[in-house]
């Protein structure tokens, strides 16, 4: 079967749920009215609250398929030119080239025919070390990129399989219809919708929100209990 005839809702509709320009009670009354509460659109993603989804090759397949994959986003690694160009904004080094230019001319007046070698060798030196400078900073931003690259890297427990078996995946390798567990502390991987929580409550940067219900929200963090 086509994931189409599988799964009885598009990614234009998920999307609507959790749309931050829709008032959080429209989008209640969507979940409520057109999917049916949150049983409805657990059955339309071929998900169970209890067990989660079937979660084998064929079944990520399709998902990924439906409502396309959850990619990476790659570390932007920044240019060498830009550590050349921050090596050359230093005052020192500059006016050290000046000065340098400015010996070859009355050195070359004095003694034409090795008077310029000074200037120029202060030159060249000068240059070595720009380029050192900034290839050591080159290195430095690079490594500070994949640190925060491996900062993203996280495992979540999810429900998976036909007796709902607790799996841990990378937050990266999460497929709609997933049905995760969190902790205390711990940051929603991604749009969700609450199922159910003890005593839940979420820190967004704007407010702060108790939950005790079905609610649809954004990623955030989550505070006290919360399952």
């Amino acid at each position: 079967m086509l994931p189409s005839q599988i799964f009885k809702i598009t990614s234009n509709e998920l999307k609507e749920l959790f749309d931050r320009e829709k008032e959080e009670s429209r989008r209640l009354e969507i979940l409520n009215a057109t999917h049916k509460e949150t049983n409805g659109l657990l059955a339309k993603l071929q998900t169970e609250a209890g067990s989660g989804i079937m979660g084998d090759v064929e079944d990520l397949k399709r998902r990924q398929l439906k409502y396309c994959k959850n990619m990476k986003p790659r570390a932007q690694r920044p240019p060498f030119f830009d550590s050349l160009k921050d090596s050359l904004n230093d005052r020192i080094i500059l006016l050290v080239g000046i000065f340098a230019i400015l010996s070859i001319i009355p050195g070359m007046v004095v003694e034409p025919a090795n008077g310029w070698v000074e200037g120029v060798f202060i030159l060249v030196a000068l240059c070595i070390q720009i380029l050192i400078t900034a290839w050591n900073d080159h290195s430095k931003d690079k490594k500070f990129v994949e640190l925060q690259s491996m900062n993203r890297e996280e495992n979540v427990p999810v429900l998976r399989g036909k007796k709902g078996s607790m799996q841990t995946v990378s937050v990266w390798n999460l497929v709609v219809g997933d049905i995760i567990q969190l902790q205390p502390g711990d940051k929603v991987p991604a749009d969700c919708l609450v199922i159910k929580s003890v005593n839940l409550h979420v820190n967004e940067p704007t407010k702060k929100v108790e939950l005790d219900m079905p609610t649809v929200f954004e990623w955030t963090e989550l505070r006290k209990d919360a399952s």
